[in-house]
């Protein structure tokens, strides 16, 4: 086989990896979308990547608003897609904030693995739901090493960002060994509430039910008739090449085993 029948059978190769990407059709929602292509992270995968950031601190932030907090009344599907469509922006200028200011941050969607059973069958089946917004853990670390000067300059970066994107609050844990609360942060820098991060699970699952602005605590696991939730962590897959990687500039990289 010479060179040139080399070259195309690469460029078939190709050309039908284009055809198949192209074919595929798209999810219909950007929940949809997490769900197929996003990684699952179960109570015991959070607190592996989780657990080194409770010993240097960290902040949880999002930019997503829903249309009704943003406009204070219900808005018609028009309004909605508006502000689907605001949110992706935020979401990508939020990341190069995080990103101008020196510090790497990991994606997530927040939800619940629930145990969905039909009352004829009796058949038990296990259903991935993420929630529709997105946040970004970031730690507090600039460099190959965090300093308390990193510490300080996440929490005031924190609180201009809720400024720029209109959120209410943020989430800020200190290292645990300073402080074993974690605080949601509100504009004017001062504390909104307080609570005890027992864990990783723990703490982003208050997170995410606050950013839903659900009423009422979470324990990990609840039960609602026939439906059994724990709740779940979506973080991306790792890049599949380098170009992909330098597009994705900024971001933490995980691979959960089995995905």
């Amino acid at each position: 086989m010479d060179i040139k029948q080399i070259k195309n059978i690469v460029k078939q190769v190709v050309r039908e990896n284009k055809q198949s990407v192209l074919l595929e059709t798209p999810p219909p929602s950007r929940q949809e979308y997490v769900k197929k292509y996003w990684q699952v992270l179960s109570e015991a995968g959070l607190s592996r990547v989780m657990g080194k950031y409770f010993d240097m601190g960290f902040m949880v932030i999002s930019a997503d608003r829903t249309c009704e907090a943003e406009k204070g009344m219900p808005c018609s599907d028009e309004e909605i897609k508006q502000q689907e469509q605001k949110n992706k922006k935020n979401e990508d200028a939020i990341k190069g904030d995080l990103s101008a200011a020196g510090f790497g941050y990991i994606p997530t969607f927040g939800g619940f693995k629930e145990t969905i059973v039909d009352p004829k069958t009796g058949k038990s089946t296990l259903v991935d739901s993420p929630s529709a917004e997105l946040s970004f853990i970031v730690p507090a670390q600039r460099g190959a090493k965090a300093s308390e000067d990193d510490l300080q300059a996440l929490k005031e970066l924190g609180t201009d960002l809720i400024q720029k994107y209109n959120q209410d609050s943020f989430l800020f844990h200190p290292p645990s060994s300073q402080d074993s609360k974690s605080y949601f942060i509100k504009q004017d820098g001062s504390i909104d509430a307080s609570f005890e991060s027992a864990s990783p699970n723990d703490m982003e699952q208050v997170y995410f039910t606050q950013l839903r602005k659900s009423p009422g605590r979470f324990s990990l696991t609840e039960s609602h008739g026939d439906q059994k939730r724990e709740f779940i962590l979506f973080i991306p897959p790792s890049p599949s090449h380098p170009q992909e990687a330098r597009k994705r500039r900024g971001e933490i990289f995980f691979k959960v085993k089995g995905q």
